[in-house]
């Protein structure tokens, strides 16, 4: 059984959707029909497509800087907790993993001015707002996302973008497989913050993100961990 399926080639790159987010977008309309009918369905629909087309443009932005910067991109992946962009092979040079990892908020942030810039000359249709507060027309609402988007995966916590960050600045010191490991030791304490704060506050979605980021930081290490080991060995 397929676990992904391509919705669209950009580039050269594969955007595939998994099915834990089609299963999302199911639960989501089921309830939202439930609570409020087709104008709740409506909103919850268009406010996860606004959701998750950012999430693929801030991986894009990525996925273009790592091209130019000498690596494959081998797909797109959207998940229910977000997304990913596959590289056969993990920047070496921390200047180049820097700006491959800022290439992706940076964007959103200038999606989310543009989109807040050309939403104040809108006055409808008004929707509620992603996270509370006003209304918001669907412009300003995308802003919304991307500025949250943008903020999120500045956070310092591997192996989010802020982590790849701090890995590349202390990798410069201690090497790519240590400063791998510190980073995503600091991405599971992170991870294990927000789920604590998400528990005490009920906020279900996000303790799946906790456990999906603490699971990621592992991963990655395991990742370059055989990566060094199957160089060193070919070395030899």
């Amino acid at each position: 059984m397929k676990t992904s399926y391509k919705l669209v080639t950009a580039w050269g790159i594969p955007i595939r959707i998994h099915v834990s987010l089609l299963a999302l977008l199911v639960i989501v309309g089921v309830l939202a029909w439930d609570l409020g009918g087709a104008a709740m369905l409506a909103y919850n629909i268009a406010l996860l497509v606004i959701v998750f087309t950012s999430i693929a443009l801030h991986e894009l932005s990525h996925s273009l800087v790592a091209i130019r910067k000498g690596c494959q991109v081998r797909e797109i992946t959207l998940l229910f907790v977000g997304g990913a962009a596959q590289m056969e092979e993990l920047p070496r040079k921390p200047i180049d993993e820097i700006l491959i990892a800022l290439a992706g908020p940076v964007f959103s942030l200038l999606l989310a001015a543009a989109a807040w810039l050309g939403g104040s000359f809108l006055s409808w249709p008004l929707l509620p707002s992603a996270w509370g507060g006003r209304p918001l027309n669907i412009v300003q609402l995308t802003g919304q996302v991307n500025l949250t988007l943008a903020l999120f995966n500045l956070l310092p916590a591997f192996p989010m973008d802020g982590g790849r960050v701090v890995r590349a600045l202390i990798s410069r010191k201690i090497g790519f497989l240590p400063a791998t490991f510190v980073a995503s030791r600091l991405g599971r304490v992170a991870a294990i913050i927000m789920g604590i704060i998400a528990f005490k506050n009920s906020l279900w979605s996000v303790i799946l993100i906790a456990i999906f980021l603490f699971r990621a930081a592992g991963q990655e290490f395991d990742y370059v961990l055989r990566t060094e080991l199957h160089d060193s060995l070919r070395k030899r």
